[in-house]
């Protein structure tokens, strides 16, 4: 059996963007609102909408960009600790499944 461990959960405003380095595996989704996702190295630009999952397949920086207010969740991938670079008072418990979007 394979554990999957806390999801981080955060929120941004239209417009703002984040970016992560060394995210291979992690799974991005989209909870209240639009996002644009883009990974370096060749990993293309991606739109998920609230519910729509994206898992980042490239190491390297990833970038995230709200298409008006946004909450987003990252799921790490089964079997991983918390990153040392998240503080643990940022992890929540995790949400039920969601079906990946086509």
């Amino acid at each position: 059996m394979r554990t999957r461990y806390p999801v981080f959960e955060f929120e941004l405003a239209p417009g703002q963007a984040v970016s992560f380095r060394q995210l291979p595996g992690w799974e991005v989704e989209a909870v209240g609102g639009r996002l644009w996702l883009t990974e370096e190295a060749g990993g293309g630009d991606v739109w998920l909408t609230p519910g729509c999952r994206h898992t980042v397949i490239r190491p390297g920086r990833t970038v995230i960009e709200a298409d008006g207010a946004l909450r987003v969740r990252l799921h790490p991938p089964a079997g991983r600790r918390a990153p040392r670079w998240l503080p643990r008072a940022l992890w929540q418990p995790r949400a039920p499944a969601l079906a990946l979007c086509p």
